[in-house]
C-alpha cells in the first residue's frame, strides 16, 4: 500500500471523520515506511470518494510513491521510497559527516547553501500547499483518478479538477509539536467539458461533495500517527556522487527498475521541502548528474526539471526548484490517458503549488 492509497483510505460510501483524515495525512509525513506497494483495485458500482485533496501538503510529501497503471497493461509493482536505514554507504563511496536528524532539527551550518532557511530556535518552517487533483466520473457511479481506471470502467463522462490548501508548521526543534492546518476538501476549481451541465453538476455533488471548515492537528515529532516516522536524514550522503551510489544500493533489488525508484526517491524528497539546507543542496546536484531529468525550463533562478517514468508505469514527474533557497515551488504528475481530449494534456493529474517562509509562532 503506497501513501496515496492511505489517504484514500475510506471504504466506498462512508463519511470521513477527522480522525481518519488525519490518519491520511500523518502517512505523507514519515515519508514511506513501507518497501513495496501495489496498485488497488478499482470498485465498481460504488462511489470511490477521493480524499487526496484533504493532503496537508507536498510538504508533508517528504518521499512518496504513486502507483500509476496504463489501462492497457496490468497494474505494475511499484516499491516504495524506503524509510532510509542506517546502512553503510556502498563500497567504496566515502562515510560523509551526517546531516542532522529530523527528530533533532535542522540545525544551522555556517556552510549553509541557503541563508534564512533554517528556523532558529522557537521559530517554525511554515510550508504551504495548494492540492489540485484530476478526477473522472465513470459510467458505473465511480470517481477515481486516471491512473487507477481498469480495463473494465467504461469512458468517463467528465471530470473535475479540485483543490484544497493546507499548512504545516515545522518546529526548529523537530521533536518538538508539529502543526498541521488543512482547509475545505474537494474546491471545485474547473470542470472539463466547459460549460458544466446542471446534471453533471449534480452527480458530482452527489459523487464528490465539497467540504467546508478547517482542521488541525497537532503531534510531537511530526508522529501524528502510530505508522508516521519524520524520515532520519542524517542517513544520506552530503556528496551527489555518493548519494546516488547510496540509492541505488537501497534499490538494488528492484532489478530494471533501480533507476526510476531512485528518481522517485529524489524528488520526494526535494517536494517535501523538509530536508536541512546542505542536504536540499546535495539533491539537487544528484537530480542533475543522474543523466535521468531534463530541464524544461530556467527563469532566472527557477529550474523546472522533467522525470519521464516507464517501467514503473508511463507518467512524467516535474519539480520546480528555486535556486535561492533550494525549495520546491511546484511539483506536477502527468499519467499517461486517453480520455478521448476530455482533458487538455496541459493539466496534470495532480499538482502541489508550494511556498515557504520562517515564522515565530504556529497556530
Amino acid at each position: 500500500m503506497d501513501v496515496f492509497e492511505r489517504v484514500r483510505e475510506v471504504n466506498a460510501g462512508a463519511a470521513l471523520t477527522a480522525e481518519q483524515i488525519t490518519a491520511a495525512r500523518s502517512c505523507l509525513l514519515g515519508g514511506i515506511d513501507e518497501s513495496t506497494v501495489a496498485a488497488r483495485k478499482h470498485a465498481a458500482r460504488r462511489p470511490a470518494f477521493l480524499i487526496a485533496g484533504a493532503v496537508v501538503g507536498a510538504a508533508a510529501v517528504t518521499a512518496t510513491a504513486l502507483v500509476v497503471t496504463h489501462v492497457a497493461t496490468p497494474a505494475p509493482r511499484v516499491e516504495a521510497i524506503p524509510a532510509p536505514s542506517a546502512s553503510p554507504a556502498p563500497s567504496g563511496a566515502a562515510t560523509p559527516a551526517p546531516y542532522p536528524s529530523a527528530s533533532t532539527g535542522a540545525g544551522t551550518s555556517p556552510q549553509e547553501p541557503f541563508p534564512g532557511t533554517t528556523p532558529q530556535e522557537g521559530q517554525y518552517l511554515r510550508l504551504t500547499t495548494k492540492t489540485e487533483v484530476l478526477v473522472y466520473r465513470g459510467p458505473e457511479g465511480t470517481a477515481y483518478e486516471w491512473g487507477y481506471r481498469y480495463p473494465t470502467v467504461g469512458m468517463p463522462f467528465s471530470a473535475l479538477l479540485v483543490r484544497t490548501d493546507g499548512t504545516l508548521y515545522v518546529p526548529a526543534d523537530r521533536a518538538s509539536e508539529w502543526v498541521q492546518v488543512s482547509g475545505p476538501p474537494s474546491q471545485r476549481v474547473r470542470p472539463f467539458p466547459e460549460p458544466q451541465s446542471p446534471e453533471d453538476a449534480a452527480a458530482w455533488d452527489a459523487l464528490l461533495p465539497a467540504g467546508s471548515g478547517d482542521s488541525i492537528a497537532r503531534a510531537a515529532g511530526g508522529r501524528f500517527s502510530e505508522r508516521s516516522t519524520p524520515t532520519d536524514f542524517s542517513v544520506y550522503p552530503g556528496d551527489p556522487s555518493a548519494l546516488l551510489d547510496y540509492l541505488r544500493a537501497q534499490f538494488a533489488e528492484s532489478g530494471p527498475d533501480v533507476d526510476e525508484q531512485m528518481m522517485m526517491a529524489m524528488v520526494g524528497v526535494l517536494r517535501g521541502n523538509l530536508a536541512p539546507a546542505p542536504l536540499r543542496k546535495t539533491f539537487i546536484e544528484a537530480l542533475e548528474l543522474s543523466g535521468k531529468s531534463t530541464v524544461v525550463s530556467t527563469e532566472g533562478p527557477i529550474t523546472t526539471y522533467a522525470v519521464d517514468y516507464v517501467t514503473t508505469g508511463v507518467r512524467r514527474e516535474t519539480i520546480t526548484i528555486d535556486a535561492r533557497t533550494g525549495w520546491a515551488t511546484e511539483y506536477t504528475l502527468s499519467v499517461h490517458r486517453d480520455d478521448g481530449g476530455l482533458v487538455p494534456e496541459s493539466v496534470p493529474d495532480l499538482r502541489f503549488t508550494l511556498s515557504q517562509e520562517i515564522v515565530d509562532s504556529a497556530p
